[in-house]
């Protein structure tokens, strides 16, 4: 029996892992009174509406193309901090985004890339796209 929990729970973790790896799912760790979002898969847009937030989102950003693409983060806060980072295939910043400086251009490679939303004792909704 208790075999049998150790190997489903491995398959599981295995099975997260893949679909995280592929941009299926977000890794969070947060805590808030109301957080509503969507992930944006498929359309290349992540958004969220939330109250007394604080916490990390990471998701990773599979690009099928070599060409440049642009990011841009609208961010309609209250109160509190919403930063994104990009990370490269290397797993180093490629840029940060912040309402201060809410856009940015890369010339993206094929492979990879991983975004980090960090979000500080904030109230309020933040749109990401990339085109």
């Amino acid at each position: 029996m208790l075999i049998k929990t150790v190997i489903i729970l491995a398959a599981i973790g295995v099975i997260t892992y893949f679909l995280y790896l592929n941009g299926y799912i977000t890794i969070q760790n947060k805590k808030a009174l109301m957080f509503v979002g969507k992930n944006g898969f498929i359309d290349k847009h992540c958004y969220a509406k939330f109250s007394a937030c604080t916490g990390r989102l990471k998701k990773v950003i599979r690009f099928k193309e070599k060409r440049q693409y642009t990011f841009t983060l609208d961010c309609k806060l209250e109160k509190g901090e919403v930063k994104v980072t990009l990370y490269g295939t290397d797993k180093k910043p490629v840029f940060v985004l912040t309402p201060e400086n809410p856009s940015a251009v890369i010339d993206a490679d094929l492979g990879r890339y991983y975004m980090e939303i960090e979000i500080y004792k904030a109230y309020g909704s933040y749109d990401i796209s990339w085109k």
